[in-house]
């Protein structure tokens, strides 16, 4: 189903602020947060031109529970979210509300703890792009989360005509070290301590898969041949790491 399906009515221009009826609770927050995460309800509803306030103070009404809802501007504002003391029944109504206003909880996200004056951060934590502190020198950033099996994927959106980034996984802990336990460099070499294989070079718009299995990791460039790397500690708890070295690198993480 469309989102603009889920609304009926026609709305004007919407301004700054918007005031939520909520089961009956008045919330009132900024249009540009509710409108962080592309393809939400809230597209829909202050987007599509299909609805219109229907509620006391002009306000939109949302037939939702109040306080879930009020997690669910925490989750937009700071793009974390905590259940932390719910039930398990409000974990599942939870789940249920933000599938139900389309707003996707990303499994990664890059950290930018002591980095920030490096990076700048968008589209949940998600996007980043390297800013003109330090340029010319190597910076590296890591993701909150590791990369424990499965898949990590990450979309190269602009980067320095001679590249200049590398892309690999390595303990938190050596989070300001160049090297990583296993990296991918843009021209298509693999590396582990020494070079383990290549693929074809990577350039804006492709997106680089690093699969972990349970003693191997994968190198995949879009959706050509995989290069094949075995983990000296298949226990190891390894996070998904960049390095830049010039201003403009523009990387997002990919949902699954």
């Amino acid at each position: 189903m469309q989102m603009t399906d889920k609304v009926e009515m026609d709305i004007p221009e919407s301004v700054g602020i918007v005031m939520l009826d909520v089961g009956g609770t008045m919330f009132k927050t900024s249009k540009s947060m509710l409108l962080r995460m592309e393809g939400s309800y809230f597209h829909a509803l202050l987007e599509s031109g299909l609805w219109k306030p229907d509620s006391a103070g002009d306000a939109y009404f949302l037939d939702l529970d109040p306080h879930l809802f009020r997690h669910v501007l925490t989750f937009l504002q700071t793009g974390e979210v905590s259940t932390s003391g719910f039930s398990d029944i409000e974990c599942a109504e939870f789940e249920a509300m933000l599938e139900y206003l389309k707003l996707i909880v990303p499994k990664f996200q890059w950290d930018l703890t002591a980095r920030a004056q490096y990076f700048t951060l968008s589209n949940y934590f998600r996007t980043i792009e390297r800013k003109a502190a330090q340029n010319g020198k190597w910076t590296s950033v890591v993701v909150k989360q590791a990369l424990v099996e499965g898949d990590f994927r990450i979309r190269v959106d602009s980067s320095h005509e001679n590249h200049h980034f590398i892309i690999g996984l390595a303990p938190k802990r050596d989070a300001s070290r160049i090297t990583c336990c296993v990296s991918f460099y843009p021209s298509g070499e693999v590396y582990k301590q020494a070079l383990v294989g290549t693929l074809r070079p990577i350039r804006a718009g492709d997106v680089l898969t690093i699969r972990r299995g349970p003693s191997h990791v994968e190198f995949i460039v879009n959706d050509g041949p995989r290069q094949n790397v075995e983990l000296e500690d298949p226990s190891e708890e390894l996070f998904p790491r960049l390095h830049t070295w010039r201003q403009g690198t523009k990387m997002t993480i990919l949902g699954e």
